[in-house]
């Protein structure tokens, strides 16, 4: 799992489980505490396979502090290099971390009820706090479909929520900024967003292929078959050019190489 800047966070497959990442320019490894640290002896003993350790997003905050968030407990732990072991952050686990994301040094969240930035006191444990609360959580926010993504758009924190609906029609919801209004711009970025992960470029530093104000959709979501990008101005869609037999193998324009590295 690479963070929002691009370093892969790696892991060992034997136990313990050792956690490195990796700087993929100048080759340089940061040793960080085995993913082995994070569970019980019970939980050691019972294990099966490697679920427990499936990352769902990487955050690096300016002080060299590490977050994970990981899918087997939905749980949040954090070290530093040279740390012996993780520590988990202690929150209520009915609520799903969709997106974790360092932005202007600290951690941030997001959930269904709002945007949450993480809070670490040399004498206070670990915190989840609310930094944009949801005014209500959307009606139509399905958990088992839905998934929100938080993307660093050049020094604005924003919000995606993504649809997707059982009829098999495929949504894109407009962006949110950090104070959870909608927006009708992207300042003339272009943001790249798969599952787990969200980068914004500027368009003016792109082939005239990519185009300002769009959200363009990583190969690892479903709607990718049906649409390449969302433009927020006016809401319209990029068809997708791309086949279901031909995708994984032939990205045509840079568009299609960033959507497939995101």
């Amino acid at each position: 799992m690479p963070t929002p800047e691009g370093l892969p966070l790696l892991s060992q497959s034997h136990a313990p489980h050792g956690v490195r990442l990796l700087n993929p320019l100048t080759g340089q490894l940061t040793d960080l505490p085995p993913f082995a640290t994070l569970l019980t002896p019970e939980q050691l003993n019972d294990r099966q396979g490697d679920k427990e350790f499936l990352v769902r997003g990487v955050a690096v905050a300016d002080d060299s502090t590490v977050a994970i968030c990981l899918t087997f407990h939905r749980g949040l732990a954090i070290a530093k290099p040279g740390d012996e072991r993780w520590t988990s952050v202690s929150f209520d686990h009915r609520l799903r971390l969709y997106s974790t994301l360092s932005f202007a040094g600290r951690i941030y969240c997001a959930s269904a009820e709002g945007t949450m930035t993480l809070e670490i006191s040399s004498d206070q444990p670990l915190r989840l706090l609310m930094a944009a609360k949801m005014a209500t959580t959307p009606h139509y926010f399905m958990a088992m479909t839905d998934s929100l993504h938080l993307v660093d758009n050049g020094g604005e924190l924003l919000l995606r929520h993504r649809m997707i609906r059982a009829d098999g029609g495929h949504k894109l919801k407009r962006r949110c900024a950090a104070s959870l209004t909608p927006v009708e711009s992207l300042s003339g970025r272009a943001v790249f967003v798969g599952s787990s992960r969200s980068v914004s470029l500027p368009a003016s530093m792109c082939s005239s292929s990519i185009r300002g104000d769009t959200v363009y959709v990583g190969f690892d979501c479903d709607e990718k078959g049906k649409i390449d990008g969302y433009h927020v101005g006016d809401g319209t869609t990029q068809p997708s050019r791309l086949t279901k037999h031909t995708w994984r193998f032939r990205p045509w324009t840079l568009a299609d190489c960033l959507s497939w590295c995101i």
